[in-house]
């Protein structure tokens, strides 16, 4: 990113399942949400600022 650009921001989720699950190369988010939607028993997210 370019100097002097201000501070971004980077987000990433974490999520415990009650089960393994199938799931495919390529999905998309949404897919994936979907797909452990009835699994999740916790959650976490993290967020990560950077600024040159």
């Amino acid at each position: 990113m370019p100097f002097g650009h201000g501070p971004h921001h980077y987000y990433f989720w974490l999520y415990a399942l009650n089960k393994q699950l199938d799931l495919k190369p390529g999905w998309n988010r949404e897919q994936v949400l979907d797909a452990i939607a009835d699994c999740v028993i916790e959650q976490a997210r993290l967020i990560g600022i950077y600024q040159t």
